[in-house]
Parts: structure tokens; sequence; C-alpha cells
């Protein structure tokens, strides 16, 4: 079995989020992951779990100091907080987003290993 040619147009994750996960790209399945990529994966598939538990705990703070001190809070304050848990709910969202799409590629391409290790037993 021959080895599968590494894509050197991949070069970050921000090449691999456009991947999608219905099955519209192979690329984990056909080409595989370099040894940086995988690194890389596991860098953002790690930060963004850490990211994830620390935003809600801030955004949980800015509700109870907002509770506390309405009185004392002007409306423009006020406003641009809201818009600011706005942006943090969104990038909680997108920080998840990216750690599921680290996690599958990396599945992947263990998945792809794994056959590449059966066919090279079986040949």
């Amino acid at each position: 079995m021959t080895k599968p040619a590494q894509n050197p147009s991949i070069r970050c994750f921000g090449d691999l989020v456009s991947l999608t996960k219905d099955g519209s790209s192979t690329l984990s399945q056909e080409i595989g992951l370099t040894a940086r990529q995988i690194q890389h994966l596991k860098s953002i598939e790690r930060k963004a779990s850490e990211s994830l538990s620390i935003i809600p705990d801030g955004i949980a703070a800015i509700g109870e100091l907002l509770a506390h001190a309405s009185e004392y809070v002007g409306q423009d304050t006020i406003h641009s907080i809201g818009w600011l848990i706005k942006e943090l709910a969104q990038q909680i969202h997108t920080l998840d987003t990216y750690k599921e799409d680290a996690a599958y590629h990396l599945s992947q391409n263990e998945i792809l290993q794994a056959k590449q290790a059966q066919g090279s037993v079986s040949a």
C-alpha cells in the first residue's frame, strides 16, 4: 500500500476549519495529517476547552456585578456590556465549533492510520 501524499496547501487550522464534517471533505480519510497539523489541532482542542471553561465564569461575574451595581451604572455602560456579552456568547459557540472540528479531524486521522496499519499488515 502506498503512503498517502501530504497536502501542502493545508498549513494551519484556518485551512482545516473550512473542511466540513458532512462527508463532502475527505481530507482526513485520504491524505492524513502531518505531525505538525496533529500537534496544532491538539493545541486548538486544548485551548478551546480551557477558554470554554473560563468565559462562562467571567460572564456570570459580569452579571453579578451588574445586579449589585445596577443603580450606579449608566445606560451606556449597560448597553456596552450587553453587546460584550453577546459577542462573548458568539465566541463560546465558535470555540466549541473549533474544538469539535479539531477533535473530528484528529479522530479521522487516527482511523486513517489504523487502516494504513491494517493494510501494511495484510499486505
